[in-house]
């Protein structure tokens, strides 16, 4: 396992790349704004990313622009499309509710924003683009209690969830 502390990767994005290359990392994560420095700082430096199965990102949205930017510059070092689990997540589940599933490819579809402003759900082509966060992981329950139209609030139970904030105490 390799880990950085979120200063060392805002002072170096790229420091995150080189250590998946050098170490054959199998498995990592990163926050949309992740991707996104990553592509600003890259030099074209040789890299090697063709270990990596799964790339987790749950950002809130999921940018589908940088998703697929990412994969245009790095799928030459060997980073596999495919890697991507998009991933809905939070701290109090010990971190993923939901993920797509390494075996499959990420998937999107366009909102119409209109109609999500009004709490209703409606695919439209010239709609907003948003990004499936996959199925709920073993042991986490998700449902969602729907309000007025088709949008509701999404509830989350399973054994990995906490029972009570720590108050500091």
């Amino acid at each position: 396992m390799v880990m950085m502390t979120p200063e060392g990767f805002l002072k170096d994005p790229m420091s995150w790349l080189r250590a998946c290359s050098e170490f054959g990392c199998t498995i990592t994560a990163s926050p949309n704004f992740g991707f996104e420095m990553a592509l600003r700082r890259f030099a074209g430096a040789p890299l090697d990313l063709s270990r990596l199965r799964i790339c987790i990102t749950g950002a809130e949205p999921i940018s589908p622009h940088a998703l697929r930017a990412f994969n245009d510059v790095f799928s030459p070092s060997g980073f596999p499309s495919v890697a991507f689990s998009p991933a809905y997540g939070m701290a109090e589940s010990g971190l993923a509710v939901t993920l797509v599933d390494p075996a499959d490819h990420w998937e999107s579809v366009r909102l119409d924003s209109s109609a999500l402003a009004n709490g209703d759900l409606r695919i439209s082509q010239d709609g907003t683009e948003v990004v499936s966060s996959g199925r709920a992981v073993a042991g986490a329950m998700v449902h969602t209690v729907l309000g007025e139209g088709n949008i509701g609030e999404v509830v989350i139970g399973g054994s990995s969830m906490g029972a009570a904030y720590a108050d500091g105490s």
